[in-house]
């Protein structure tokens, strides 16, 4: 049974999408077999993957909108797409999405559990499910990966108001919890961070003072191999797994993987 992982945040330029990338390329070169989502309109992982005109071209019973459109009956070989990288495979988004992208979900009946059945279903030929959630916690798409997965975790830039959209995040957790009781939200980690920037040491500080075993020990920094990489349609290890950005996602994926024995093995002892 695969680990099912939302990525979501409630501001945008966070990282996300390419956690998202970067991470679940990790995980498939170690052996396992990934499939991603791409709940987000803007479709960025699925343009990164299967390029702009291939996005472009996909009707929409190829894509995560069909799941929410009552008039298509997709099944998962409609919605896997094979990647260009081995044991790693997508399930695209499109402006097809657009129009699904209520922003009270939990009004909308049995629609906003539109995702359950399907993760559930890849969850018996993955061994993970990684959902990336458009920059939003309020709409429908976010809504319903929180009520389809396992596990969450957000990325939070070192600035003052990604610090600020925590609230809008631990809100929604709170709220998704009460209808999906199997959620665990696995943390905070810091994204983009600058060394040697007293205005991030102070933020990083404030933030592991509030929030504590929240906060991931793994900070993700901002560096240019990153940018590279995704200018040449790779992910950060498959480009160039000796630049510290590189170790760097390693120890994030191996520590995201260590929150979940953890929370596994509390499970297990109650």
């Amino acid at each position: 049974m695969a680990k099912t992982i939302c990525v979501f945040t409630n501001k945008g330029g966070t990282g996300k999408t390419t956690t998202v990338t970067n991470i679940g390329y990790v995980f498939a070169s170690q052996g396992a077999k990934v499939l991603l989502v791409d709940l987000d309109p803007q479709s960025s992982l699925s343009k990164f993957f299967l390029g702009s005109e291939a996005v472009h071209d996909l009707h929409r019973s190829q894509t995560v909108a069909a799941l929410f459109d009552d008039t298509c009956e997709p099944t998962l070989k409609d919605l896997v797409h094979p990647t260009a990288f081995d044991n790693l495979f997508l399930t695209p988004a499109s402006e097809h999405l657009k129009k699904h992208n209520h922003p009270e979900p939990h009004k909308l009946g049995q629609l906003q559990f539109s995702l359950q059945d399907f993760v559930a279903e890849a969850s018996e030929h993955f061994d993970f499910v990684i959902l990336d959630c458009p920059p939003d916690v309020s709409n429908m798409p976010t809504w319903a990966s929180l009520l389809a997965v396992q596990f969450a975790v957000s990325p939070i830039l070192p600035e003052r108001f990604s610090m600020q959209a925590i609230a809008g995040v631990d809100k929604q957790l709170a709220a998704a919890r009460e209808v999906n009781n199997r959620l665990t939200f696995l943390g905070y980690f810091l994204s983009q961070r600058r060394s040697r920037i007293s205005l991030h040491d102070a933020i990083e500080d404030n933030l592991r003072g509030l929030q504590r075993d929240r906060v991931f020990d793994t900070v993700v920094p901002q560096t240019i191999a990153i940018s590279e990489a995704q200018q040449m349609g790779k992910p950060i290890t498959n480009y160039d797994n000796s630049t510290p950005a590189a170790k760097v996602t390693v120890q994030l994926a191996a520590e995201l993987l260590g929150r979940i024995a953890n929370i596994s093995q509390q499970r297990r002892a109650a």
